[in-house]
């Protein structure tokens, strides 16, 4: 090794040697202080107008005027959906002002290098126009103590709080002052378990007990942890002393749900801590928890706006059960309090996907659902292959989506880019409403088991959806599940940062790919995951049965058939459990550092390879600290091909350098 080597080796361990011994959290914010990439405002589009240009003031316009000059804009967003848009048209939404109870309806397509683009006036606005999916709640009386009720049937809620029969009507969300508030719900968010009460036995598959159960909490939801990984919802149907009937069976893990963590919403008696709030959908009355008196104007719920449960979004791309958009740019808006998508293309297309759609510099946040949600079934496809689609030749930039309870983004799209957005508080525990974290009701889980991922890649049609995706200087923080989850093929991953991933669930990590049916045949392959800093993957267990207590995440973790995985220069540190996982995989591990991973106290390793083959494991940086924390574990000695030019440290164990079938080696072994 030449000196100049030498000494750029030697500065890079003291300083990697100097976070090892720092907390966590500090070393996450040092790391954080240089290495985040920022929300950057790159407008895609200029606003002048080729085509023509049409201006909307909530504030000032008036859906009689021509709508061509600010000072003849139009008012609504009902006038916007009736206007025959073409190639080059502009819709321009004047900065400040406020749309509340409508949805803007893209339906038209512009041109290849001409799309029809909804922005703002002026250009660049700091004060984005907001789209918004609440209305003010009115006409508070106290109901008992502290609780408050609105009827929002009557007086001026009447106005503004549509009688929609079908599923989804009524409200899901509460705000004061702008806040997002939590439902009701028992055991409180501050009791112990992360206010998970637990399952004393379970005496059908239709019903639990727990000697620890308030009052009357029929007609309420339950929220249980079914497995690490996986909350699932249930009504309760009827209560009887410790027992609660469910409307729809019920299984966990390990055969039954004695043991394992709940808690219940969405009923009256559980409001009992200023905030709390839950809503009727009988009598069309909300209650509200207000230690500080009559709520006044303070207070706004989320409302449904259509009266079925097909995918919308505040905004809504497409014709659903019919024509697909393309050429389209949405930039610069805020879309705020959706009950269900904040961004979203319908339920069904045909006969084609939505394509060549642009999404950047907008601000989605606290919807109920996904903020960004791309997911319909292509009928009739002029192709040949109905299916799931997300859409071809997407772009995601630049975006902040925060707040979102089932998911960031979610897509089953092909050749996407989605490039610096920050997607952060998905899936939190605190913000679960009646939906939990979008599992549903009626048995058949399906995804729920990935909900609450900042990006889940969905892969239907192999040939058609979940590939050619480029993921590159994004920020994941606090999601509930994964930081990104793909399921498909042909991808980069480089450069994001992932911080607090698995937030809420665990066995997941800030990047995870599962494949399907077996090495040579699985959807998930040759995908590259490149100089990415990953710090403080959590794996939540709260709620967990006991023999699952220990905190499981994993900084990448690349399972079940995931082929051909090049992993080169990512810093992972700090997760729960391990660092870099190669379960079932195959692929190239090259220069990363991997250090102080295996935080739980339990036993696991900075890099692991289970049922695996690493083609190339070389140029990679390995530090550990603890008797439990590992460097490299190997199942069989076959799982590696090749080691070479890697480096390894223990501060306390010279025989926990490398691992194989559960025998321990110093390096000279």
């Amino acid at each position: 090794m030449n000196r100049k080597r030498a000494w750029m080796v030697a500065v890079l361990l003291a300083g990697l040697f100097g976070l090892l011994w720092m907390s966590p959290s500090a070393a996450g914010m040092a790391l954080l202080a240089t290495d985040l990439p920022n929300h950057i405002f790159l407008p895609l589009v200029r606003k002048d107008c080729p085509g023509n240009c049409y201006y909307v003031s909530s504030s000032t316009g008036n859906d009689a005027n021509s709508g061509r000059d600010p000072s003849q804009a139009f008012k609504t967003l009902a006038k916007v959906n009736s206007l025959a848009l073409g190639a080059g048209d502009r819709v321009l939404f004047q900065c400040g002002d406020v749309w509340r109870g409508e949805m803007l309806m893209v339906t038209q397509s512009g041109q290849a290098g001409n799309p029809i683009l909804f922005s703002t006036y002026p250009e660049k606005c700091a004060n984005q126009p907001v789209i918004d999916g609440t209305q003010p709640v009115s006409g508070w009386t106290v109901h008992t103590g502290n609780i408050y009720v609105s009827d929002l049937g009557a007086g001026a809620n009447a106005t503004r709080f549509r009688n929609l029969s079908g599923a989804n009507t009524g409200i899901n969300q509460l705000f004061r002052d702008g806040q997002r508030l939590t439902m009701g719900r028992w055991p409180n968010l501050d009791a112990d378990d992360g206010g998970y009460a637990t399952v004393d036995a379970q005496p059908s598959a239709t019903s639990l007990t727990d000697a620890q159960l308030p009052g009357n909490l029929a007609g309420g939801t339950v929220h249980l942890k079914v497995i690490r990984w996986s909350m699932v919802n249930r009504d309760i149907t009827a209560k009887n002393g410790t027992t609660l009937t469910l409307n729809q069976p019920v299984s966990c893990y390990n055969g039954t749900c004695a043991g394992w963590g709940y808690f219940i919403n969405n009923h009256l008696n559980t409001l009992d801590q200023d905030g709390e709030w839950y809503y009727d959908k009988n009598t069309r009355r909300v209650y509200l928890y207000s230690t500080s008196g009559n709520p006044g104007t303070r207070v706004e719920a989320s409302l449904a706006l259509k009266p079925d449960d097909r995918n919308w979004g505040l905004i809504t791309l497409g014709v659903d059960l019919d024509d697909p958009v393309h050429d389209v740019v949405i930039d610069n808006l805020a879309v705020r309090g959706s009950w269900l998508n904040g961004i979203a293309s319908p339920t069904n297309l045909h006969p084609d996907e939505n394509r060549s759609i642009t999404l950047s510099n907008n601000h989605i946040f606290d919807v109920d659902d996904t903020a960004i949600d791309l997911w319909s079934w292509v009928w009739g496809a002029a192709d040949g292959v109905d299916g799931w689609r997300g859409g071809n030749n997407i772009t995601i930039q630049n975006n902040l989506i925060e707040g979102a309870n089932h998911f960031g983004i979610h897509t089953p799209s092909r050749q996407t880019v989605i490039t610096g957005n920050t997607i952060r508080n998905i899936a939190l525990i605190a913000n679960l409403n009646e939906s939990g974290m979008g599992c549903g009701k009626e048995g058949g889980e399906g995804q729920c088991t990935e909900c609450g991922a900042g990006l889940r890649i969905y892969t239907d049609k192999a040939s058609r959806s979940g590939y050619g995706f480029t993921i590159q200087n994004n920020r994941f923080e606090r999601t509930g599940y994964n930081g990104i989850q793909t399921f498909g093929s042909q991808s980069e991953i480089s450069g994001n940062v992932f911080v607090e991933t698995c937030y809420s669930k665990g066995d997941c990590g800030a990047i995870n790919t599962y494949g399907n049916d077996s090495l040579d045949n699985s959807n998930v392959h040759d995908i590259q995951i490149l100089n990415n800093l990953i710090l403080n993957t959590i794996g939540n267990t709260d709620g967990t049965a006991s023999n699952f207590r220990t905190l499981f995440g994993f900084g990448i973790y690349l399972d079940h058939y995931s082929r051909n995985i090049t992993v080169r220069g990512n810093t992972v540190a700090y997760s729960t459990a391990t660092g870099i996982l190669y379960q079932d995989a195959s692929g190239v591990i090259e220069n990363n550092i991997s250090f102080q991973n295996g935080t739980s106290g339990d036993q696991f390793c900075q890099v692991a390879l289970i049922s695996s083959q690493s083609t190339n494991f070389s140029g990679n940086l390995l530090l550990s600290n603890t008797a439990t924390s590992l460097n490299l574990c190997i199942a069989e000695a076959g799982n590696l091909s090749a080691a070479d030019y890697n480096r390894y440290y223990h501060t306390s164990m010279d025989n926990f350098q490398v691992v194989v079938n559960n025998t321990n080696y110093n390096l000279a072994g």
